[in-house]
Protein backbone atom coordinates (compact mmCIF):
# COMPACT_ATOMS: atom_id res chain seq x y z
CA UNK A 1 0.00 0.00 0.00
CA UNK A 2 3.14 2.31 -0.11
CA UNK A 3 3.43 4.60 -2.80
CA UNK A 4 7.23 4.61 -2.52
CA UNK A 5 7.09 6.90 -5.95
CA UNK A 6 5.63 9.46 -4.40
CA UNK A 7 7.95 9.03 -1.36
CA UNK A 8 11.19 8.75 -3.58
CA UNK A 9 10.03 12.36 -5.12
CA UNK A 10 9.01 13.78 -2.65
CA UNK A 11 12.27 13.15 -0.95
CA UNK A 12 14.14 14.28 -3.97
CA UNK A 13 13.00 17.18 -5.02
CA UNK A 14 13.08 18.65 -1.43
CA UNK A 15 16.49 17.92 -1.17
CA UNK A 16 18.46 18.08 -4.57
CA UNK A 17 15.79 20.11 -7.01
CA UNK A 18 18.48 20.84 -9.30
CA UNK A 19 21.04 18.56 -9.10
CA UNK A 20 21.35 14.48 -8.56
CA UNK A 21 22.63 13.07 -5.24
CA UNK A 22 26.10 11.46 -5.97
CA UNK A 23 25.36 8.85 -3.48
CA UNK A 24 22.33 7.72 -1.24
CA UNK A 25 21.78 5.43 1.62
CA UNK A 26 18.49 4.23 2.63
CA UNK A 27 18.21 2.76 6.22
CA UNK A 28 15.81 0.31 7.39
CA UNK A 29 15.53 -0.25 3.34
CA UNK A 30 13.92 -3.43 3.63
CA UNK A 31 13.63 -5.12 0.03
CA UNK A 32 14.84 -2.03 -1.26
CA UNK A 33 11.76 -0.65 -2.87
CA UNK A 34 12.21 3.23 -2.14
CA UNK A 35 15.55 2.75 -4.74
CA UNK A 36 12.97 1.77 -8.02
CA UNK A 37 13.29 5.39 -7.57
CA UNK A 38 16.02 6.86 -7.17
CA UNK A 39 18.23 8.38 -10.48
CA UNK A 40 19.76 5.50 -12.40
CA UNK A 41 23.70 7.21 -11.98
CA UNK A 42 23.27 7.59 -8.16
CA UNK A 43 25.43 4.88 -5.80
CA UNK A 44 22.75 3.42 -3.84
CA UNK A 45 23.33 1.55 -0.49
CA UNK A 46 21.01 0.43 1.06
CA UNK A 47 21.60 -1.42 5.25
CA UNK A 48 18.92 -3.47 7.09
CA UNK A 49 18.65 -5.50 10.25
CA UNK A 50 17.31 -8.37 8.58
CA UNK A 51 19.16 -10.80 6.43
CA UNK A 52 16.04 -12.12 4.95
CA UNK A 53 15.34 -8.45 3.47
CA UNK A 54 19.16 -7.64 2.61
CA UNK A 55 18.93 -11.27 -0.03
CA UNK A 56 15.39 -10.21 -1.28
CA UNK A 57 16.69 -6.76 -1.85
CA UNK A 58 20.19 -8.03 -3.62
CA UNK A 59 17.92 -9.81 -5.64
CA UNK A 60 15.48 -7.26 -6.48
CA UNK A 61 18.15 -4.78 -7.16
CA UNK A 62 21.39 -6.00 -8.15
CA UNK A 63 22.86 -2.37 -9.23
CA UNK A 64 22.63 -1.18 -5.65
CA UNK A 65 25.07 -2.48 -2.38
CA UNK A 66 23.13 -3.70 0.80
CA UNK A 67 24.65 -4.51 4.13
CA UNK A 68 22.94 -6.21 7.27
CA UNK A 69 23.25 -3.79 9.95
CA UNK A 70 21.69 -1.50 12.73
CA UNK A 71 20.21 2.13 12.64
CA UNK A 72 21.98 2.95 15.80
CA UNK A 73 25.61 2.51 15.14
CA UNK A 74 27.63 2.01 11.56
CA UNK A 75 29.67 3.25 9.75
CA UNK A 76 31.16 3.16 5.73
CA UNK A 77 34.00 4.60 4.61
CA UNK A 78 32.44 7.51 2.43
CA UNK A 79 30.08 10.34 3.79
CA UNK A 80 26.67 10.38 1.63
CA UNK A 81 24.94 13.05 0.21
CA UNK A 82 21.98 11.75 0.71
CA UNK A 83 20.59 9.57 4.02
CA UNK A 84 16.90 8.65 4.30
CA UNK A 85 14.90 6.45 7.02
CA UNK A 86 11.40 5.71 5.99
CA UNK A 87 8.46 4.25 6.90
CA UNK A 88 8.81 4.58 11.30
CA UNK A 89 11.57 2.78 11.08
CA UNK A 90 13.28 5.80 13.55
CA UNK A 91 10.30 4.56 15.99
CA UNK A 92 12.30 1.18 16.51
CA UNK A 93 14.56 2.88 18.25
CA UNK A 94 12.84 2.63 21.75
CA UNK A 95 14.92 5.16 24.13
CA UNK A 96 16.48 8.74 23.82
CA UNK A 97 20.07 7.60 24.18
CA UNK A 98 19.30 5.32 20.98
CA UNK A 99 17.43 7.63 19.38
CA UNK A 100 21.29 10.41 20.21
CA UNK A 101 23.40 7.66 19.46
CA UNK A 102 21.61 7.06 15.86
CA UNK A 103 21.64 10.92 15.07
CA UNK A 104 25.47 11.54 15.93
CA UNK A 105 26.24 7.86 13.89
CA UNK A 106 23.89 9.69 10.86
CA UNK A 107 26.29 12.87 11.51
CA UNK A 108 29.09 10.79 11.15
CA UNK A 109 28.37 9.41 7.63
CA UNK A 110 26.76 12.44 5.99
CA UNK A 111 28.52 14.46 3.64
CA UNK A 112 29.14 18.08 4.24
CA UNK A 113 26.82 19.42 2.08
CA UNK A 114 24.37 16.25 2.36
CA UNK A 115 20.99 15.69 4.02
CA UNK A 116 19.25 13.62 6.37
CA UNK A 117 15.66 12.68 5.74
CA UNK A 118 13.27 10.94 7.58
CA UNK A 119 9.90 10.01 9.74
CA UNK A 120 8.64 9.05 12.47
CA UNK A 121 4.57 8.02 13.59
CA UNK A 122 2.76 10.35 15.12
CA UNK A 123 0.95 9.75 18.19
CA UNK A 124 -2.98 10.19 16.46
CA UNK A 125 -1.60 7.55 13.98
CA UNK A 126 -0.81 4.75 16.68
CA UNK A 127 -3.77 5.82 19.11
CA UNK A 128 -6.01 5.89 16.20
CA UNK A 129 -5.20 3.29 13.23
CA UNK A 130 -2.93 0.61 15.67
CA UNK A 131 -4.00 0.92 19.15
CA UNK A 132 -6.26 -2.13 20.24
CA UNK A 133 -6.32 -2.84 16.24
CA UNK A 134 -6.32 -6.26 15.20
CA UNK A 135 -5.42 -7.16 11.23
CA UNK A 136 -5.88 -10.25 9.16
CA UNK A 137 -4.65 -11.39 5.40
CA UNK A 138 -4.17 -14.19 3.48
CA UNK A 139 -1.67 -13.97 0.28
CA UNK A 140 -1.99 -16.69 -0.64
CA UNK A 141 -0.89 -20.22 1.32
CA UNK A 142 0.61 -17.28 4.13
CA UNK A 143 -1.74 -15.13 6.36
CA UNK A 144 -0.94 -13.66 9.48
CA UNK A 145 -2.47 -12.37 12.44
CA UNK A 146 -1.50 -8.45 13.69
CA UNK A 147 -2.41 -7.39 17.15
CA UNK A 148 -1.15 -4.06 18.51
CA UNK A 149 -1.56 -2.19 21.55
CA UNK A 150 -0.44 1.66 22.53
CA UNK A 151 0.83 2.19 25.95
CA UNK A 152 0.05 6.43 26.02
CA UNK A 153 2.14 6.73 29.31
CA UNK A 154 4.91 4.92 28.31
CA UNK A 155 4.71 6.32 24.57
CA UNK A 156 5.27 2.36 23.47
CA UNK A 157 3.52 0.70 21.05
CA UNK A 158 3.78 -3.32 21.06
CA UNK A 159 3.10 -5.25 18.10
CA UNK A 160 2.16 -9.17 17.92
CA UNK A 161 2.70 -10.98 14.60
CA UNK A 162 1.25 -14.13 13.76
CA UNK A 163 2.16 -16.25 10.56
CA UNK A 164 1.04 -19.16 8.74
CA UNK A 165 1.89 -20.79 5.91
CA UNK A 166 0.55 -23.75 4.59
CA UNK A 167 2.53 -25.48 1.14
CA UNK A 168 3.71 -28.99 0.11
CA UNK A 169 5.97 -29.47 2.74
CA UNK A 170 3.23 -28.53 5.78
CA UNK A 171 2.38 -26.09 7.57
CA UNK A 172 4.87 -23.78 9.70
CA UNK A 173 4.34 -21.06 12.06
CA UNK A 174 6.01 -17.76 12.77
CA UNK A 175 5.93 -15.39 15.50
CA UNK A 176 7.29 -12.12 15.80
CA UNK A 177 7.17 -9.20 18.54
CA UNK A 178 7.95 -5.45 17.50
CA UNK A 179 8.17 -2.85 19.83
CA UNK A 180 8.10 0.80 18.71
CA UNK A 181 8.68 4.19 20.91
CA UNK A 182 6.51 7.74 19.84
CA UNK A 183 8.95 10.64 19.61
CA UNK A 184 7.44 14.13 20.31
CA UNK A 185 8.55 16.61 17.52
CA UNK A 186 10.65 18.83 20.61
CA UNK A 187 12.04 15.55 21.76
CA UNK A 188 13.65 14.95 17.92
CA UNK A 189 14.85 18.83 17.91
CA UNK A 190 16.59 18.17 21.20
CA UNK A 191 18.50 15.00 20.20
CA UNK A 192 19.28 16.34 16.97
CA UNK A 193 20.40 19.30 18.09
CA UNK A 194 22.94 17.79 21.06
CA UNK A 195 24.16 15.32 18.16
CA UNK A 196 25.26 17.66 16.14
CA UNK A 197 22.65 18.20 13.37
CA UNK A 198 20.32 20.96 12.21
CA UNK A 199 16.39 20.76 11.62
CA UNK A 200 15.54 22.23 8.40
CA UNK A 201 11.96 21.64 8.08
CA UNK A 202 9.35 19.20 9.52
CA UNK A 203 6.55 18.18 7.39
CA UNK A 204 3.28 15.84 6.75
CA UNK A 205 2.97 12.40 5.17
CA UNK A 206 4.83 13.31 2.03
CA UNK A 207 3.03 15.88 1.24
CA UNK A 208 3.78 19.08 2.43
CA UNK A 209 6.27 21.02 4.43
CA UNK A 210 4.24 22.01 6.85
CA UNK A 211 3.23 20.51 10.63
CA UNK A 212 -0.05 18.98 10.06
CA UNK A 213 -1.65 17.35 13.53
CA UNK A 214 -3.36 15.20 12.07
CA UNK A 215 -0.53 13.52 9.82
CA UNK A 216 0.27 9.74 10.29
CA UNK A 217 3.95 10.58 9.44
CA UNK A 218 5.84 13.44 9.94
CA UNK A 219 8.48 13.88 8.03
CA UNK A 220 12.35 15.78 9.00
CA UNK A 221 14.91 17.38 6.53
CA UNK A 222 18.13 17.82 8.33
CA UNK A 223 21.73 18.73 7.86
CA UNK A 224 25.02 18.87 10.06
CA UNK A 225 25.45 21.97 11.87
Amino acid sequence: HIDYKKWALFILNSSFPNQIPKNALDLGCGTGSLFLYFPAVTRKVGLDVSPEMIETAKTNYPDAEFRVGNIRKFEFKDPFELITCNHDTVNYLTSVSELEEHFATIRMNLADNGYYFFDVSSEKNLTENFHDKIFRETIGNTFFIWENSYDQKNKEIISSLYFGINDETGFKEFREVHKQRYYSNDEIKHALNKSGLELLKIGSDYKKWSYDKNASLINFKVKKK
